[in-house]
């Protein structure tokens, strides 16, 4: 089975989950949570993406 496209993005980019939450103001708890979901809320995509330098597109399915 295939990681979640948040934890898949993050690996591609060779990043901690503690370096994303800092990027994007929250905990590493927090984001560990987030990097679980599936199909994040699209205001949580948009934050994710942002800290990723992508597009919220780039992270659907």
């Amino acid at each position: 089975m295939a990681p979640p496209p948040v934890r898949a993005w993050r690996e591609h980019l060779n990043l901690t989950q503690d370096e994303v939450a800092r990027r994007m103001g929250i905990s590493q708890p927090a984001f560990a949570q987030q990097e679980t979901v599936a199909k994040p809320r699209k205001a949580t995509r948009e934050k994710i993406a942002a800290a990723f330098g992508i597009t919220a597109n780039q992270l659907e399915l």
